[in-house]
């Protein structure tokens, strides 16, 4: 990452990642009104993000949004798994993350894999149509998941867990 700066509260993404993203947000905004692929995209991006213990050490990143960041990536890879795998539709997704982090054990660290995914924020253009941009949405949510595929059964665990058995 070149040029970090905290403009992510957790202090984990360059200013032209945050920037491209912002765009990205505006784009969804502005020509499909924040369509249920919205879902995809902020987890896409949050699991390419994940914490990073010495940059956020170098920005004084505080410890209690340094440990946000750790379960944020742990709740992002939950609305990626419920989406890609169970299928659940995306607008009812934010309610079993929600359940997981409210009824849930604290998510465990999980060591960010070498390669976060072949697609990113850069794969976006302005010129999409609507469908164009559902299918990058889906694209990236599906290239997310696969780079924490070690990962799999721990999500899927969390899920089934806090979610599905209502924590027992």
């Amino acid at each position: 990452m070149e040029n970090p700066i905290a403009l992510h509260p957790y202090g984990v993404m360059s200013p032209e990642c945050w920037a491209s993203f912002m765009n990205i947000l505006a784009f969804e905004s502005e020509h499909m009104g924040y369509p249920p692929e919205h879902r995809l995209i902020v987890d896409a991006c949050a699991v390419q993000h994940p914490q990073n213990f010495e940059l956020q050490k170098k920005l004084g990143i505080e410890k209690r949004l340094v440990t946000a960041s750790i379960q944020s990536v742990g709740r992002h890879l939950i609305g990626l798994y419920c989406a890609l795998e169970m299928h659940i539709p995306l607008l009812s997704i934010s309610k079993i993350m929600g359940y997981v982090i409210e009824h849930g054990q604290p998510l465990e660290l999980l060591e960010p894999p070498a390669e976060l995914g072949k697609m990113t924020t850069a794969d976006f253009s302005a010129d999409f149509t609507p469908e164009q941009y559902k299918q990058f949405a889906w694209n990236w949510a599906h290239s997310s998941w696969k780079a924490w595929e070690p990962y799999h059964e721990t999500v899927r665990g969390w899920v089934n867990k806090y979610a599905l058995h209502g924590g027992k």
